[in-house]
């Protein structure tokens, strides 16, 4: 399975309960200065924020969600795809 981090230069912020990562000074130059985040990708990106593993993400998201194991790891596999095409993220194998 890949692992992921996340690109330097950006913070998560909440505001009024939506989530949004909010680009750095340095970070704008390539990002539009925030990017909207659901729920669930606000937890997928605080845990790689943090270093832990997309599995382990994902089991977490199933005790939070009524979503099954296999289900949870395709969408955090599928948002971390979709911000590293984006540059949010890193991919490494």
């Amino acid at each position: 399975m890949k692992q992921w981090r996340v690109t330097p230069g950006f913070e998560i912020v909440e505001i009024y309960g939506e989530y949004y990562l909010a680009a750095g000074k340095a970070a704008r130059k390539n990002f539009p200065a925030i990017q909207y985040l659901n729920e669930i990708g606000a937890i997928i990106w605080k845990g790689l924020a943090s270093g832990t593993e997309p599995e382990k993400i994902a089991a977490s998201i199933t005790e939070t969600y009524e979503i099954g194991y296999e289900q949870a790891m395709s969408d955090v596999d599928a948002f971390c795809s979709d911000l590293c095409k984006k540059g949010y993220l890193i991919s490494s194998v």
